[in-house]
C-alpha cells in the first residue's frame, strides 16, 4: 500500500510495525544500490521531496492518512486502519509545508509501481479553473505505468466544492476518485464532486495516527475517505490477489451504498462505500454476480434482469451475454436478494438454479430447490432444477464455493 504523501511517522507505535521493509536493501551493502532501482539504501521507502532515504513526516498529513489504511489491530493502543495488516510503503512528496513539484509525484508513482505496490493512495491534487488534461500528459504517464504494473491507483477529489475536471489526479478516467461526506450520509460542503467521481467514504471528523507517536480527531477533507477506500481495496487482494482492476472497481460500486438519485449521480458518483458488502457479496468467479439461467424464467427483455430489493422491483442491465441472468446476495448473513420471478398458471413461482460457485440452494424448511450438476441443463449452463416454489417469507440458503471450501450465504426472499 503505496502513500505518496508527506511521509509517514516511521516510529508510529501503530504503524511501525506495518512500515514496508525493502529486504534488499536491508540485506545488501551500505551505500550501494543493492536492488538496482536507482535509489541507494531505500530501506523503508523514499523522500522525493529532500531525495534521500528517510521518507520520515515532517508535515502529519500522510501519518493520518497511513493510519486510516493500516494502523495496528488488537495491541491495545491508539486506533485500528482498514487493513491492519497491510504493508505501508512510505513516499514522501509534499515538504514540511505540504507542497510539492509535479515531478516528485509521477516519480514517487513510478517507484511505487516499480516496488510493487498493489494499491497507491494519493491524497493529494492539483488544482485550477483554467488546467486541462493536455498540461498533465506526464503525470497521466506515470498514471498509466502505475497501472499497467498492477497497481490500482486511489485519488481524493479534493476540498474546492467544485467540479473534479478542474482536479487532477481526480479528473483522470482510470483512477477510482473519492468524495467525502458526513456522520449524516450527505455530501461535505467541501467535497469535489462531478462525472468523475466514482464514490464516496466519511470524510468529516475523522480520527486516525498522528505525527510524533500521537492520535488525532477532527480531521476534515478527501484527503481521508481516500485511504478508507484503499484500505478496503488491500481487503479485497487478501481476499483474492487475483481481481483486477475491473473487477475491484465493479465490487466497490456494486456494492456501495446508493445515495441522491437512484444509480451514478455527480454528487455521490456510486454511492457510499461499504467494504462490509464488497467483501461478502457472493462471487462468481472474479465477479461479484452469480449466474442463474434466464431460458427458464426470462421476463421477457433478455437484455435485463429483474429482481427484488426490499420489495420493489428493480432492473439492472445484464454483464453477460443474453443467455444469462444474475443472482446476487446484497449482504453476507443479512436481507435481500437478486431473484427472477415468473407469473405461471399455477400463480406467481420462483425457480432457483445452482450454476458455476453456486453449490445448492435450500427453502426456508431446508428443501433443496437447485443443486449444481456436472452436466449441460436445457443445452446452458451447469445447474439442475430440483422445484418451483410459491415465494414465502423465510430465510432461503445458498452454499456456494469460496476458494478452497465451502460456506453458506443466507437471504430474505422479498416478494
Amino acid at each position: 500500500m503505496a502513500v505518496i504523501d508527506s511521509g509517514v511517522d516511521l516510529d508510529h507505535p501503530d504503524l511501525a510495525g506495518n512500515i514496508w521493509t525493502n529486504l534488499a536493501e536491508l540485506n545488501g551493502s551500505p551505500l550501494v544500490d543493492d536492488d538496482h532501482n536507482g535509489f541507494i539504501d531505500d530501506f523503508q521507502g523514499w523522500d522525493f521531496a529532500n531525495d534521500d532515504n528517510l521518507p520520515d513526516d515532517d508535515y502529519g498529513h500522510g501519518t493520518y492518512v497511513a493510519g486510516l489504511i493500516g494502523a495496528i489491530g488488537n495491541n491495545g493502543i491508539g486506533c485500528i486502519g482498514i487493513a491492519p495488516e497491510a504493508k505501508i510503503l512510505p513516499i514522501k512528496v509534499l515538504n514540511s509545508s505540504g507542497s510539492a513539484y509535479l515531478s516528485d509525484v509521477e516519480d514517487g508513482i513510478r517507484y511505487a509501481a516499480n516496488a510493487g505496490a498493489d494499491v497507491i493512495n494519493l491524497s493529494l491534487g492539483f488544482y485550477s479553473s483554467g488546467i486541462t488534461p493536455g498540461d498533465f500528459t506526464s503525470f497521466q504517464s506515470a498514471i498509466d505505468y502505475a497501472q499497467s504494473h498492477g497497481s490500482v491507483v486511489v485519488v481524493s477529489a479534493g476540498n474546492q466544492g467544485a467540479d473534479v475536471s478542474v482536479r487532477y489526479p481526480a479528473a483522470f478516467p482510470q483512477v477510482i476518485t473519492v468524495g467525502a461526506t458526513t456522520s449524516s450520509n450527505t455530501l461535505a460542503s467541501f467535497s469535489n464532486r462531478g462525472s468523475g467521481l466514482d464514490l464516496v467514504a466519511p470524510g468529516a471528523d475523522i480520527a486516525s495516527t498522528g505525527m510524533g507517536g500521537v492520535y488525532g480527531t477532527g480531521g476534515y477533507g478527501t484527503s481521508f475517505s481516500a485511504p478508507l477506500v484503499s484500505g478496503t481495496i488491500a481487503l479485497l487482494l487478501s481476499q483474492n490477489p487475483f481481481l483486477s482492476l475491473n473487477d475491484i472497481y465493479r465490487r466497490l460500486t456494486y456494492s456501495a451504498k446508493d445515495l441522491g438519485t437512484a444509480g451514478f449521480d455527480t454528487t455521490y458518483g456510486y454511492g457510499l462505500l461499504d467494504a462490509f458488502k464488497a467483501l461478502y457479496v457472493l462471487a462468481y468467479g472474479n465477479d461479484m454476480y452469480g449466474r442463474i439461467t434466464s431460458k427458464q424464467f426470462a421476463d421477457g427483455n433478455s437484455s435485463k434482469s429483474e429482481y427484488w430489493l426490499n420489495t420493489t422491483k428493480q432492473y439492472r442491465e445484464l454483464f453477460y451475454n443474453s443467455s444469462h441472468d444474475l443472482l446476487r446476495i446484497d449482504q453476507y448473513y443479512e436481507n435481500s436478494a437478486v431473484l427472477e420471478s415468473q407469473t405461471y398458471s399455477g400463480g406467481l413461482t420462483r425457480r432457483y438454479f445452482a450454476d458455476g460457485n453456486i453449490r445448492s440452494v435450500l427453502d426456508p424448511a431446508q428443501n433443496l430447490l437447485s443443486e449444481y450438476y456436472d452436466e449441460d441443463f436445457y443445452g446452458n449452463g451447469s445447474g439442475r432444477l430440483k422445484r418451483s416454489v410459491t415465494p414465502s417469507t423465510g430465510v432461503y440458503s445458498v452454499y456456494r464455493e469460496y476458494w478452497s471450501g465451502t460456506d453458506k450465504v443466507r437471504f430474505t426472499d422479498n416478494y
